[in-house]
């Protein structure tokens, strides 16, 4: 049983790191974001998986739809620090005391991303929800993103996830559709 489930971890591993996407604009970018998040929801526990819309939102926030130097350069979607001078890492032009994290494939940032939620302890409350409405079964991403205040300076930020939210529901709805499969 061991070496079937080791066996497994290797193949969704293999399939994760092989797994890219290229855009060359914002549908692009929305789509292949949605789908690294749903392909690195599937290496979490459902009490840790990040909600689709948010984790495109954010992304699109952080990136500029995929625009800024840090995705262009690094594949980092969501200005995930590095704190390792070793590791590969782009340097912030106005404040070079700062290291952004590089990544050889796009699905990289969003699992980074997607860990960085779950286990930093600046998301306890983040993590304390998701955790209580799985459990439940009464996911409220309203009430999901409104947790994330801490994730930038910016006092208005969880305004402006809500304001981004509605805007790529209303511009994307096929791809953040909800369909039962029967």
């Amino acid at each position: 049983m061991k070496s079937l489930c080791l066996t497994l971890f290797l193949f969704c591993q293999t399939v994760f790191n092989n797994f890219d996407f290229e855009y060359s604009n914002k549908k692009e970018f929305v789509q292949g974001i949605a789908d690294c998040t749903v392909l690195a929801n599937t290496f979490v526990p459902p009490t840790e998986r990040v909600v689709i819309l948010i984790s495109v939102a954010q992304a699109v926030l952080e990136s500029n739809w995929g625009t800024s130097r840090f995705a262009v350069q690094g594949n980092n979607f969501y200005g995930m620090i590095e704190i390792d001078p070793t590791s590969r890492h782009l340097k912030a032009l106005r404040n070079p005391n700062i290291m952004i994290k590089v990544y050889d494939k796009k699905c990289e940032s969003v699992a980074d991303y997607i860990n960085t939620l779950n286990t930093h302890p600046n998301f306890k409350e983040y993590q304390d929800l998701l955790v209580k409405q799985y459990i439940s079964g009464n996911m409220d991403p309203m009430a999901i993103v409104k947790t994330l205040k801490s994730y930038a300076v910016d006092p208005t930020y969880v305004d402006k996830l809500i304001i981004t939210m509605g805007g790529l529901l209303k511009s994307y709805p096929d791809i953040f559709q909800v369909s039962i499969r029967t």
